[in-house]
Parts: structure tokens; sequence; C-alpha cells
């Protein structure tokens, strides 16, 4: 059986044992692209043409009935409740034991941040690179030789 993508028309021969009766999901291993594929004898072959169906049209649908439309409801807003001047907001509990969690976590985390900082910025001083070598010096010249006056002067 061949196999054609819709996607990206590349082409497979298959086995026709490899669709079963109800068929299968396939995909191309060109394009990625995945179909469903009946076995050989459901799929109605090019050269043949459909056979033709004598339908009716449909009968026109009753229109709808005539509903007045609901007016759309106002928006509720809703007003943050005022603040009471020296009262705190219910506190909610907490399961003691949740409670020590969370106090054993930040005692370690405050822990390791003053190790961090009592350690400083780390560097790495040794890579196990060799020194590099001394820029060249210019040469020396002999300042007490008299300068010779270069010709043209």
């Amino acid at each position: 059986m061949r196999l054609i993508c819709p996607n990206c028309d590349a082409q497979y021969e298959v086995d026709d044992s490899a669709i079963p009766d109800s068929g299968r999901d396939v995909q191309c291993s060109a394009c990625g692209h995945a179909w469903f594929q009946l076995p050989p004898d459901l799929v109605p072959e090019e050269d043949e043409p459909e056979p033709a169906l004598a339908m009716t049209p449909p009968a026109p649908a009753p229109p709808p009935p005539a509903v007045k439309p609901e007016p759309e409801p106002e928006p509720v807003r809703e007003e943050p409740a005022p603040a009471m001047a020296g009262a705190e907001a219910p506190k909610r509990s907490l399961d003691d034991a949740l409670v020590t969690l969370l106090r054993e976590e930040a005692a370690r985390e405050a822990a390791a941040r003053r190790a961090e900082a009592e350690r400083g910025v780390e560097t790495q001083p040794d890579l196990g690179l060799a020194t590099p070598a001394p820029p060249p010096r210019p040469p020396v010249t002999d300042l007490s030789a008299p300068v010779e006056a270069e010709a043209g002067e």
C-alpha cells in the first residue's frame, strides 16, 4: 500500500497488514505531520469517481422565536473595606509543625547568607595558567655618543 503525506506529499510503501481494519494513526517522517489512515480496501481509489448521491436540499429551518434581549447586569464594584485605625487583620492559624518547619528554613537561610557574606567574593587566583612573559624592552641607545646629523640638514 502506498501512503502519501497530505502535508508534504512524501510517499511511503508499507505492507497492507500494517494498517488494521479499523485504521491507524501514521506520521510522516519527512515533515512530522500525523493523520489517520484507513486500510486499503476502505480507501477510495483516486481514479474511481465518487458515486453521486441524490440529495434533496434540506428544508429551511424555522425562524427562531423572537426573544427580547435581557439587559446586561451592571458590574459589581467591590469597595475596599475601610481600614480601621490601629486594627490588625485577623490572622489565620497555621499548623504548629508547619510553623516550626518555616522557622527552621528561615534560620538555615539566614545562616547561609551570613556565611556567604563572611567569605566575601570568591576568587580563583590559580587557574593553572603559566605566567605571561614580560613585554620586550625597547633597545637602549648610548646617550654619551654624539648624535650624527642626518643628511640634508
